[in-house]
């Protein structure tokens, strides 16, 4: 269509030209946009003013695929997946009868390696894992409750636990502690609603404290033990 042969089943928007059918003021049946240069930007299709599961398409406006809908009869749930302008997946998600996102939702990055799983049920988070680069390993992981974290873990890219944090109201609240890769317990601080305050200890592979330390506000405020010369398998990070 272009803008000499208008059609009374055609509307002209700014820059685009929707072809539809309306049949008592209801959406039916195939709605098809273009962009003003030609290329066709969405399609989707109707029954009695609602949009069917899984008929929605749209395209970049250099005519590469830029969303898609896939109806997954088994969840009885609709799957939406974009792409990346340079054509690879970006992101999937399922979403409920009320276009929330339920169901399991996965960012991907440009080789096809998930970045991100989300977890939702009726558009509430209730679970975020994040994976090493290029891996299907754990990276970190956050469990939400009423929409807030309660609980976070991490874990080194061979795939053993590195740290598991508390929380109370979405914010950092009691034990944080820190494993070797080899497993054994490193270290334990304890925190506040995100502030670092009370005892904190620091372990050898054997379970022997290595520092022993009173934290205030974020500061070191009295050292009860404090051993500088640490084993080589210390992390860099607290030597």
């Amino acid at each position: 269509l272009t803008g000499s042969s208008k059609s009374r089943n055609a509307i002209y928007n700014k820059n685009e030209v929707v072809l539809c059918k309306l049949v008592d003021g209801k959406k039916e049946e195939d709605w098809t946009e273009w962009y003003d240069n030609g290329k066709m930007y969405t399609s989707v299709t109707y029954s009695e003013g609602k949009r069917i599961g899984g008929t929605f398409k749209s395209w970049y406006e250099n005519g590469d695929k830029w969303m898609e809908t896939v109806w997954d009869d088994s969840k009885k749930k609709e799957k939406w997946i974009h792409y990346h302008i340079d054509g690879w997946i970006d992101n999937e998600h399922f979403v409920d009868n009320n276009s929330n996102k339920d169901g399991l939702s996965i960012i991907y990055d440009k080789y096809g390696n998930k970045k991100e799983e989300e977890i939702y049920d009726m558009g509430i988070k209730i679970k975020s894992t994040f994976f090493h680069s290029g891996t299907d390993f754990k990276r970190l992981e956050f469990i939400y409750e009423n929409d807030k974290v309660e609980d976070s873990r991490s874990w080194y890219k061979s795939g053993n636990l590195k740290s598991t944090c508390e929380y109370s109201l979405g914010r950092v609240h009691g034990k944080w502690k820190e494993y070797y890769e080899t497993g054994e317990l490193f270290m334990v601080n304890n925190w506040k609603y995100d502030t670092m305050d009370g005892m904190s200890y620091c372990y050898d592979k054997n379970g022997k404290i290595l520092r022993k330390y009173l934290v205030e506000n974020d500061l070191i405020v009295k050292k009860y033990k404090w051993k500088k010369k640490l084993p080589y398998y210390v992390p860099e990070d607290y030597r």
